[in-house]
């Protein structure tokens, strides 16, 4: 039986997480600067995302860890002297570009979304070799490290076969 005076349920609060976003400053081709930086913070928290993953491209050839750790750091210390309480918690990481030899890299570990234990692995657009699919799985069993692939949808365009398996190759 109503009575018109019936409550209304509150609704749950949107909970969302970017584990990729290219909001630093001055890193790579996302933000141009701080004020493009707070514009996509102040979206991305209206839009309900809460803790966002700042990951930068990481290329070995451009920079050592220690290197690109560093001017990380000073992009994330720019933009949080100009923070707003409401934007999303910010959590430091990077796209790692795949590198022969990234299971044996010394540091790999400090490359991680910071509190987790993701690795966002970037992948090249060409087919993979067995070697590379086996760098990935050693890397994946190190101990503190899971392996994200970013933009997995770019790259099964390029795979014909791995291991026996035949990648799903879809017609768009």
């Amino acid at each position: 039986m109503a009575t018109g005076t019936e409550r209304k349920q509150k609704e749950p609060e949107i909970m969302m997480v970017d584990v990729h976003s290219h909001v630093l400053p001055h890193m790579d081709d996302g933000s141009k600067n701080t004020a493009v930086s707070r514009l996509m913070l102040r979206e991305s928290a209206r839009q309900g995302i809460r803790w966002m993953a700042a990951t930068p491209h990481f290329y070995p050839s451009q920079n050592s860890p220690e290197q690109f750790l560093e001017r990380r750091k000073r992009a994330a210390d720019r933009l949080r002297e100009r923070w707003e309480p409401e934007f999303p918690r910010l959590l430091l990481g990077a796209e790692v570009y795949y590198f022969e030899g990234i299971s044996r890299a010394a540091g790999i570990r400090r490359l991680c979304i910071e509190e987790t234990e993701l690795l966002l692995l970037e992948m090249p657009f060409a087919p993979w070799t067995g070697r590379m699919v086996e760098e990935i799985y050693s890397l994946s069993r190190q101990p503190g490290i899971t392996v994200l692939l970013a933009h997995i949808e770019r790259y099964l365009k390029f795979q014909k076969r791995l291991y026996g398996m035949i990648c799903y190759r879809p017609e768009f």
